[in-house]
C-alpha cells in the first residue's frame, strides 16, 4: 500500500483540488502544500482545507514532497514539469493534461524529459470549477490514463499510480 508524508498540488482548480481531497481522504495525515497563480484560489484552499498550507513559488511547494500533481493549463504543463524537476530532483511528478505527446515534445526541446514525469490524464471533471468546487469523490471508479515512457523510473510510477489508486481511480496505461 502507498504511503505519503507530503503531497504538493501546482494548480488549485476543480482537478488539482479534487486530487488533494480525495487523497488527504485516504491518507488522512497526509500534509498537502499547494500554489496557483491566482493567490487567492490557494488563501481559500487553505480556509476550506484542501491544502495545508500554500507557498508562493514552485522551489517552496515542492521542498520535502514525496509527490507533485501539476493542474495546471495543458500550455503551462511542460515549464512547469521542468521547473519541478529542477527544483526536487527524484521526486514523482505527474500531470493531468488532456494532452501528452506534445507535452512530451516540448520536454524534450527544453533539455530531456525527466525520468520520475509521469504524464497522466484523469477522465474526470465537472462544470463547476476552482476550489471551492473539489470534490474528494471526483475520481471514484473513473479511469485515469497514464502514459510513462520507456525512461519512466519504475518507482515514480508505482507512486503515480498508487496515488491515483488510492482515490479511487482506475488507472491504465498508455503510450502518449
Amino acid at each position: 500500500m502507498l504511503k505519503l508524508e507530503k503531497l504538493a498540488v501546482i494548480g488549485l482548480g476543480l482537478i488539482g483540488g479534487s486530487f488533494a481531497r480525495a487523497l488527504r481522504e485516504s491518507m488522512p495525515d497526509l500534509h498537502i502544500r499547494g500554489m496557483d497563480a491566482d493567490v487567492a484560489q490557494s488563501a481559500r484552499a487553505v480556509d476550506i482545507g484542501v491544502i495545508d498550507e500554500a507557498a508562493d513559488s514552485i522551489p517552496a511547494v515542492v521542498q520535502g514532497t514525496d509527490l507533485v500533481i501539476v493542474a495546471v493549463p495543458v500550455s503551462a504543463i511542460a515549464t512547469c514539469v521542468a521547473a519541478v524537476a529542477s527544483a526536487a530532483p527524484g521526486v514523482a511528478i505527474t500531470d493531468v493534461g488532456s494532452v501528452k505527446q506534445p507535452l512530451l515534445d516540448a520536454l524534450t526541446a527544453e533539455g530531456g524529459i525527466p525520468e520520475h514525469y509521469v504524464p497522466g490524464h484523469p477522465i474526470a471533471g465537472g462544470e463547476r470549477f476552482g476550489v471551492d468546487a473539489a470534490n474528494a469523490s471526483l475520481f471514484r471508479g473513473r479511469r485515469v490514463i497514464l502514459t510513462p515512457t520507456a525512461g519512466t523510473a519504475a518507482a515514480a510510477l508505482a507512486t503515480v499510480r498508487g496515488a491515483w489508486q488510492s482515490v479511487g481511480a482506475v488507472v491504465q496505461s498508455m503510450d502518449a
